[in-house]
């Protein structure tokens, strides 16, 4: 996240020269404003926090009251997330896709039984990013160790047994080697490995037939696998941009005693990106209704946005205006800024000064945030629907310098 005084100073930059542009993300942004004195949403999702301007203590205000009695409220919708990695891509964000990403670390179950998977990098070429995707370069050897840990954590002295958990590994990755540790005086079962299909995808199968786990027990297997070739002899991965998994979804079964029936907990999948020339955008937002009851001075947070790029992003702003409402062309002024704090009184700029500003994004793997505020003064206006849209462009920097 960029702090205030970092965003500002890159903002300073628009007057510089863009030297050369070699990707485009457009998005298009609707806004509607209707003023009432009657309530208008019923829809309770999706609400921002609105802020009034108080006259007499000169100061912004936040709206507490619920949005069927709020002077103010500002209702988001359909969030975007775009993976890019053509030329040049235009988006139309009237669809929206949320990504629910992978822990690096989960554990799964209840008593007895608990499952924990840990994927720990093996090679120094692996980066790890906060949402716990691996990212990697195209066509290197890439290694990852899986270790796979049962343990019985009964309180109430239930024994498990007839155990098996099956798991399997994209069909890049080859299995090096495996091992088994355990506490004394558990037997290990047995571990079967195997592939199948065209791509040789590798299997896994670790049973105990029987034996069990006591409370208390644990045993752990240890699995390293790496990146292989295809059938054509090309070293994995090989098609940059893209995400693919390590493994499947690890499943763990096992019985009580004395219980009938099996138990089954489920492990997570674990991701991989591998690096590219690429630009992943992420809005909170692709549309946004105001709904005033009041006349007043209002503002809310309108958009965040994340931007995850292997290049530094320019992002520029056209077609920002004020809001008009037709036939009669009558306009409703609103004003903008880019910030990840509360906006000050004297922060905000015109829609015209919007599109005049430049402002570039570092590359990062992690993700840069950004916001942008907007603010709606309301006086006389009569009921009416006020609306106008502007577009961001999100675009790649100097690709060109930075390929091999």
């Amino acid at each position: 996240m960029l702090d205030q005084n970092t965003l500002l100073s890159l903002i300073s930059l628009k007057k510089r020269r863009l030297i050369f542009f070699a990707a485009a993300f457009i998005i298009i942004l609707f806004f509607l404003v209707m003023i009432s004195n009657s309530i208008l949403a019923d829809n309770a999702e999706n609400y921002q926090n609105v802020y009034q301007y108080d006259e007499e203590s000169n100061q912004w205000i936040l709206i507490n009251d619920e949005p069927e009695d709020a002077n103010a409220t500002l209702q988001v919708f359909d969030p975007y997330l775009y993976f890019g990695n053509s030329p040049i891509k235009t988006a139309n964000l009237n669809a929206s896709a949320i990504i629910d990403w992978s822990n690096l670390e989960h554990e799964v179950g209840d008593n007895p039984g608990k499952l924990t998977i840990t994927v720990v990098e093996t090679t120094d070429n692996i980066e790890r990013r906060e949402d716990g995707v691996f990212v990697v370069p195209e066509k290197e050897v890439a290694g990852w160790k899986f270790i796979y840990r049962i343990e019985n954590i009964s309180d109430e002295g239930e024994i498990m047994y007839d155990i098996e958990l099956k798991d399997s590994f994209g069909a890049e990755l080859d299995v090096i080697e495996y091992r088994v540790e355990y506490q004394n005086g558990v037997i290990p079962g047995e571990v079967k490995i195997w592939t199948q299909g065209e791509m040789d995808k590798y299997f896994f199968e670790w049973v105990w037939g029987e034996f069990d786990l006591h409370p208390g027990q644990w045993a752990e297997l240890i699995i390293y696998v790496e990146t292989g070739k295809n059938p054509a002899g090309i070293q994995e991965y090989t098609t940059g941009c893209n995400y693919y998994d390590l493994n499947s979804e690890a499943r763990l079964r096992y019985r009580k005693a004395d219980k009938p029936g099996w138990n089954t907990r489920y492990g997570e999948i674990f991701r991989v990106k591998v690096t590219c020339i690429c630009l992943d955008v992420w809005l909170s937002a692709n549309s946004i209704d105001w709904y005033i009851r009041k006349p007043g001075d209002y503002y809310a947070e309108m958009i965040t946005g994340t931007v995850r790029a292997s290049h530094p992003v320019a992002v520029t702003f056209r077609d920002f205006d004020d809001l008009v409402r037709e036939p009669d062309k009558q306009r409703l002024p609103v004003y903008y800024i880019l910030n990840n704090d509360n906006p000050q009184i004297d922060d905000w700029i015109t829609p015209a000064e919007l599109n005049d500003e430049f402002f570039e994004l570092p590359a990062s793997q992690e993700g840069i945030e950004w916001n942008l505020w907007q603010r709606i003064k309301v006086l006389r206006e009569s009921y009416c629907d006020y609306n106008n849209k502007g577009v961001i462009t999100f675009t790649l920097l100097n690709m060109e310098d930075s390929m091999p």
